[in-house]
């Protein structure tokens, strides 16, 4: 459960698709990569080897159970939110993606995430890919150790500061 460390296989180099391969001038030779950035320490990789060993596979599936299950129940205490919309719930990943709601602007997500600060709070905010780009969206990455009252923390304060700036919309627009 460390960020960036993920492993995929494929089994045929067709089924890759080509725009993710990178071509590298590297040690005077053209080389294929496969990688966002291979200059990194491999400290990670060795650590969630560790983890591996030291968990099982059972150990460690509910490590992530636990974390999908943080993820959902930070989702449905959003989805509560009339001005928010769950994207991803974190049923799969646990990484729930919230965006604001049509009909609800000029509140942001941008907004939500700059509030957040005032209390402590990252919250990443993206567009969605091509076709989508005009969406964006809130992610909340749930990873080990953040837990269900850290979660409930997290709604509490995004209620907060949605009411907020709703509040502020209303008394700028009557003004």
């Amino acid at each position: 459960m460390f960020p960036g460390v993920g492993w995929i296989l494929w089994q045929e180099r067709a089924a890759l698709p080509q725009d993710m391969v990178l071509e590298c001038d590297l040690l005077g030779g053209d080389i294929d990569t496969f990688t966002l950035n291979f200059s990194r320490s491999g400290a990670p990789v060795v650590a969630q080897y560790y983890n591996f060993l030291r968990l099982g596979f059972e150990g460690y599936r509910a490590v992530r159970q636990t974390c999908r299950d943080v993820a959902v129940y930070l989702a449905g205490r959003i989805a509560e939110i009339p001005a928010l919309e769950v994207v991803s719930d974190g049923a799969r990943l646990p990484v729930p993606a919230v965006r604001v709601r049509p009909g609800h602007e000029p509140l942001t997500v941008r907004d939500i995430s700059e509030r957040l600060r005032l209390h402590g709070w990252q919250v990443p905010t993206y567009p969605l890919p091509p076709d989508l780009e005009h969406v964006e969206v809130m992610r909340l990455v749930v990873r080990n150790g953040f837990s269900q009252d850290t979660a409930s923390l997290l709604a509490d304060h995004l209620h907060q500061e949605v009411a907020h700036l709703q509040s502020r919309q209303s008394a700028s627009a009557n003004a």
